[in-house]
């Protein structure tokens, strides 16, 4: 059932499989829609839940974990979903699909503003002394 580098788990048959929205390549599925995307996100361990407003809190879900959840799932006993987790991971995923190139490209560039102005300052520095 392991495969090299699980991160997730196929949400119709269970098999553990790379990342949550790889095709399975046991029985194929892909999660297409939101709620499927949704689900197989919280079956992985690239999962995380909004703590608070400072930031998410890691799921910290183990290789071993994911493989338990695939087993139950592959027996028929399924996996029981919290109703908050996946609205919340619908959100977060409907919050990715609509970022813009100019979204991201705006928080790079403030996230490094910082550095380039201590290196410039640095450099001007460096070669007035």
């Amino acid at each position: 059932m392991s495969i090299q580098k699980s991160r997730a788990v196929c949400i119709h048959c269970g098999n553990l499989k790379p990342h949550f929205l790889s095709e399975c390549r046991k029985c194929g599925f892909i999660p297409l829609s939101l709620s499927a995307k949704a689900r197989s996100l919280i079956l992985s361990m690239d999962y995380e839940r909004q703590s608070n407003e400072y930031g998410n809190e890691p799921s910290e879900v183990s290789l071993r974990d994911l493989e338990d959840m695939g087993r139950r799932i592959e027996s028929g006993i399924g996996f029981e979903y919290d109703d908050e987790a996946i609205l919340d991971a619908e959100r977060h995923l409907q919050s990715i699909e609509a970022l813009t190139a100019k979204d991201v490209f705006r928080a790079t560039f403030l996230w490094l503003l910082p550095v380039i102005v201590v290196f410039v300052v640095t450099v001007v520095y460096l070669f007035l002394k």
